[in-house]
């Protein structure tokens, strides 16, 4: 299953063990004690996979601030520390 920025394999181990527990005719609380989880919890795993037709299942993107830099940005700055790698935040601000 594809994974995501900081999402543990654990995660996606689960949601897939449910899915598969699912398929072989077990009832949700009987799955929701295999996998340590709450019958809510699993049937909210179930919902998704139905829902989005087998899609494997993925975290969902989550709301946020927008980042403050830009890549381009992050790489100038990334580029600019590898050459002068004691240099302060205030110096760099003033340079870049």
């Amino acid at each position: 299953m594809p994974r995501r920025l900081h999402q543990s394999d654990s995660v996606l181990e689960i949601r897939g063990r449910i899915i598969a527990i699912k398929e072989l005719g077990k009832t949700k609380r009987e799955i929701a004690e295999d996998v340590g989880l709450l019958p809510r919890q699993v049937q909210r795993q179930i919902s998704r996979y139905v829902n989005d037709n087998g899609r494997p299942l993925q975290t969902l993107p989550r709301t946020g601030r927008n980042p403050v830099l830009q890549e381009n940005d992050v790489n100038t700055i990334v580029e600019f520390n590898a050459q002068r790698p004691f240099t302060g935040s205030a110096q760099i601000k003033e340079e870049v």
